[in-house]
């Protein structure tokens, strides 16, 4: 299980599978997370975001709940990342640069807080 294609693309390269160049859209690469006893590889389940970009049209991420269900994360520059959530390390769960947005979890899996991100990922994408 992986970060999600969409995700691995945008980015410069992946680990998984090897080194993997990806689009280079956003600087940064794609890692595995750390396992440890307490924290298993792949994270399933519901994590709590936090906002780290105000200015961001998802600012309603900020203390919500949203599914996960992958092995690696995104490392990239602090002001690429809108919201993170921890996992024995910070994982950015929305990134965005310009017009291009990624979504670290499951936003269709993640009820009505998922449907409101995707809403407002096409309402930005439609006002332009």
């Amino acid at each position: 299980m992986g970060i999600g294609l969409d995700m691995e693309l945008l980015f410069d390269y992946s680990t998984e599978g090897g080194l993997i160049p990806g689009l280079g859209l956003i600087k940064g690469r794609v890692t595995e997370i750390p396992s440890t006893p307490q924290l298993p590889v792949p994270m399933v389940g519901w994590n709590m975001n936090r906002l780290e970009n105000p200015v961001s049209r998802f600012n309603q991420i900020d203390e919500e709940y949203t599914y996960f269900v992958h092995s690696y994360y995104v490392q990239t520059a602090p002001q690429n990342i809108v919201a993170t959530a921890e996992y024995g390390v910070v994982i950015p769960t929305i990134v965005h640069r310009g017009n291009v947005v990624g979504m670290q979890f499951q936003a269709e899996k993640s009820g009505p807080m998922g449907l409101n991100l995707l809403n407002d990922f096409l309402e930005g994408v439609v006002a332009r």
